[in-house]
């Protein structure tokens, strides 16, 4: 065995069986008398373990020579290594060619000393698995002059942040920024739909003409559709909706009402050729889309279904805390019995919702009369469909605009009847199969989003979707001891399941106020001060909510306030 400091030559064969994937060295415990610590003579390599009274053997060539290793193993693979003197105790340490892990095994332990190795590994493997998210390597292009074309505060908000970037007419590309925006919107409206019991798939984008000419929607859909053809000459669309290929799924594989209610969701791109694409994501040709398919033994469940689809687009909506409304809608071309649009709030959407003050009724201005027969000073007065005015002194209409973020069918057995969607019922019958779709539209309600949650410093994302909730800001340039108290604080952070993930590390070599102003602009909803002392009871936070001035908490109070 090596005693002393490790030479000139040991550490340049340390540093060459480092560069090889996955080299294992057998590491004995002796007389701590006697041999020297590993901290000692390989610092470098193993400065976070306690290991009192460990040496090594000089080479590999004396670990193969001094242990019985199985004439298949490879020195790249973990090797299997028993040890020859057993008055000593075993250890293994595995390094990995970016020395991002060490990991120990013992085969025999002696009192407290496992334990205290097996602390020091937990601490370093949580360090090193903990994924560390820089400010300075968010990939998040700024743009100095906003487009001409970009009109609406929404879209010149996400351009200038770096959320999104225009591929095309009508076409974005989404940055990390607004992907990890979306990737919490998802996982929120799954959450949401799961509850219900509904459970998600993956549909083909690419759709047959012949299930589209099946329900009629291949001539009634008109230019916006996109059609294209393979090469042997068979036409396929890009579907907006996929209404056609999950009935004449369920049709071909569900016969039984003890397979109902079926509820199948699914998140993915969906294509439009808009004539006119405006305003960033609110009308562009592709979106990303939450598309829901019911399926109900008879009218009464579809409708039991459909109401609690609105209670939960409610929920979701409620969590993300824009202001909305629930308006009589339009079956429009997908068809149905009854329809229902969520409208979120803006200026700037391109549907008009009217709201009755007195009964609180609310429609789409395409469906008047069906808050006519809903407000009763309305209804009594008449009311004509192409009216603009109410009908009564008594009957108080507000009109307002919105974004169209979601939108309920229900369908009936429009469709279960053009592809034989039936089932077997309880007295042996065959019926046909009630349904319901329900979407959402993702990128749209991030646009929405972003334009009714800005100021004049940027955007203000809601703790819920935003794509980092907490900022860690170092002062003045970084010193050992700011990066060390930041690092100390970000793990505090990262146990919070809640935060987890969702923290930015700012040590950038610029003025405080400058990264304060690129948080807040980019709308993370807490930035927490950090200098050359830290103090886990009085932490200085600036929420993004607030217009000046600071807060403070202690770690356990600001974690409380964050979840």
């Amino acid at each position: 065995m090596m005693s002393g400091t490790a030479s000139a030559e040991e550490q340049a064969m340390m540093r060459q069986a480092v560069l090889q994937n996955l080299v294992l060295f057998s590491v004995v415990v002796g007389d701590p008398r006697r041999s020297p610590s590993l901290l000692m003579r390989f610092e470098p390599f193993f400065r976070a373990y306690y290991a009192p009274s460990i040496s090594i053997h000089p080479s590999l060539d004396t670990i193969r020579n001094n242990t019985q290793i199985s004439p298949d193993s490879k020195l790249n693979e973990q090797l299997l290594v028993h040890p020859t003197d057993y008055n000593c105790v075993e250890f293994i340490f595995e390094i990995e060619s970016t020395l991002g892990s060490i990991n120990v095994f013992a085969r025999k332990e002696p009192a407290g000393l496992n334990k205290a190795i097996r602390r020091k590994q937990t601490e370093k493997h949580m360090l090193h698995t903990m994924l560390i998210h820089h400010m300075d390597r968010v990939f998040a292009p700024l743009i100095k002059e906003i487009p001409k074309h970009a009109s609406v505060r929404s879209h010149q908000l996400l351009l200038q942040g770096g959320f999104i970037w225009q591929a095309g007419t009508g076409l974005y590309a989404l940055l990390p920024l607004a992907h990890r925006v979306l990737e919490r919107l998802k996982s929120l409206v799954r959450q949401e739909l799961n509850a219900i019991g509904a459970q998600e798939c993956v549909l083909p984008a690419i759709t047959g003409r012949t299930l589209w000419e099946r329900s009629g929607r291949w001539s009634q859909a008109g230019d916006e559709l996109f059609r294209l053809q393979d090469r042997k000459g068979s036409s396929y669309c890009l579907a907006a909706t996929h209404e056609e290929t999950i009935t004449a799924l369920v049709a071909a594989t569900v016969s039984s009402y003890r397979s109902l209610p079926l509820y199948i969701y699914q998140i993915q791109p969906k294509y439009r050729d808009e004539l006119r694409p405006r305003h960033g994501l609110l009308r562009c040709r592709e979106f990303l889309m939450k598309d829901m398919y019911t399926f109900d033994c008879n009218e009464e469940d579809a409708h039991a279904t459909y109401n609690a689809m609105i209670a939960c687009y409610h929920r979701i909506l409620e969590k993300l805390g824009v202001p909305f409304m629930v308006v009589e809608a339009d079956t429009g071309l997908i068809g149905g019995s009854k329809s229902h649009e969520f409208q979120v709030n803006a200026p700037i959407g391109e549907d008009t919702f009217v709201t009755c003050g007195k009964c609180k009724a609310a429609a789409n201005i395409e469906e008047l009369t069906v808050l006519a027969r809903k407000c009763p000073e309305a209804a009594a007065n008449g009311i004509q469909e192409e009216s603009t005015t109410p009908p009564s002194p008594k009957c108080s209409w507000e009109y307002s605009k919105g974004i169209e973020v979601g939108h309920a069918f229900l369908l009936g057995t429009k469709y279960s009847d053009i592809f034989n969607a039936t089932f077997t019922n309880h007295e042996n019958q065959s019926s046909n199969m009630v349904m319901g779709c329900y979407g959402l539209g993702l990128t749209r309600m991030l646009t929405a989003i972003a334009e009714g949650c800005n100021d004049e410093e940027g955007l203000v994302w809601p703790t819920s979707i935003a794509p980092f909730a907490v900022s860690i800001a170092t002062t003045g340039s970084l010193t050992s001891s700011k990066k060390a108290n930041a690092m100390k604080l970000y793990q505090l952070l990262q146990r919070s399941p809640l935060l987890n993930d969702m923290i930015v590390l700012d040590s950038r070599d610029m003025p405080l106020k400058q990264k304060i102003a690129s948080s807040r602009s980019m709308g993370l909803p807490w930035t927490i001060i950090v200098g050359n002392k830290f103090d886990r009871d009085c932490l200085e936070i600036i929420p993004r909510k607030m217009t000046r001035g600071s807060t403070t908490m202690s770690v356990e109070e600001f974690i409380a306030v964050t979840t």
